[in-house]
């Protein structure tokens, strides 16, 4: 007679359930906690880039906002005939909004203000310097643009 044997063998490795993991087959705790503090450090990066590029546009947008409302103003004055209709034109300090409308004393949102002097005689004595000086405060602390127009009699608007 013959007899069989059966030989019932281990499990292999192959063969254990998933939750049984061999050592040094997953992460540990320390390499998860490293990966999200290099994460943490560039997505800081980024919002720190982000923030200022807002910072940035919103200056630019004020300086090109004052650089409009002194230029308009210059070209308002070159409308004038004359010397004596110019330096009555001139208003020597106001408040402004942003498009550049003058502020009524109720009003708060008033950023800019325009102040304009007239130099008479400057560069010569048939000339006149039109200073205009736009300031507004920003987070950084006061802020000016000023742009400067000399006006003849020649190119006034009346052409005399």
């Amino acid at each position: 007679m013959i007899r069989e044997q059966t030989h019932i063998s281990p499990p292999s490795s192959r063969s254990r359930p998933s939750s049984q993991l061999e050592a040094g087959s997953g992460f540990t705790l320390i390499e998860i906690l490293i990966s999200l503090a290099i994460l943490a450090i560039g997505m800081f990066g980024a919002m720190h880039l982000q923030l200022q590029s807002i910072k940035t546009g919103s200056k630019a947008e004020k300086i090109t906002a004052a650089s409009l409302l002194a230029e308009s103003e210059i070209e308002r004055l070159r409308a004038y005939p004359d010397f004596n209709r110019l330096r009555t034109a001139i208003v020597a300090s106001e408040k402004l909004t942003r498009d550049g409308q003058p502020c009524r004393a109720s009003q708060k949102d008033c950023p800019f203000t325009r102040k304009v002097v007239l130099k008479a005689g400057e560069p010569t004595s048939r000339s006149q310097t039109v200073k205009v000086e736009i300031l507004w405060t920003e987070s950084s602390g006061p802020q000016s643009l000023v742009y400067e127009a000399v006006f003849t009699d020649f190119n006034l608007g009346g052409g005399q």
